[in-house]
C-alpha cells in the first residue's frame, strides 16, 4: 500500500533537486566556481529521478489498464 506513494514522492524530490541545483549553480557562479560540480550533480540526479519516476508511473498504469481491458 505504501509503494505507489514512493514514486510520487520521487517526482517531488526530483523537482526540488533541480530547483536547488539551479540555485547552487547561481551561487557557484557568484563565488568563482566553488561547488559547481555538486550543483550540476544535483540537477542531473533530479532530472534522472523525474524521468524514471514518470516513466515508471506511465508503464505501471498502462499495464493496469491493459490488464483490466484484456483480462487474465
Amino acid at each position: 500500500m505504501f509503494i505507489p506513494i514512493v514514486d510520487f514522492v520521487a517526482i517531488v524530490l526530483g523537482i526540488l533537486a533541480i530547483v536547488f541545483g539551479r540555485i547552487g549553480l547561481q551561487n557557484a557562479d557568484r563565488s568563482g566556481g566553488a561547488g559547481r560540480g555538486m550543483a550540476i550533480t544535483g540537477v542531473v540526479c533530479g532530472v534522472i529521478s523525474v524521468i524514471i519516476s514518470v516513466l515508471f508511473i506511465v508503464l505501471v498504469y498502462a499495464a493496469f489498464i491493459g490488464f483490466h481491458t484484456y483480462g487474465a
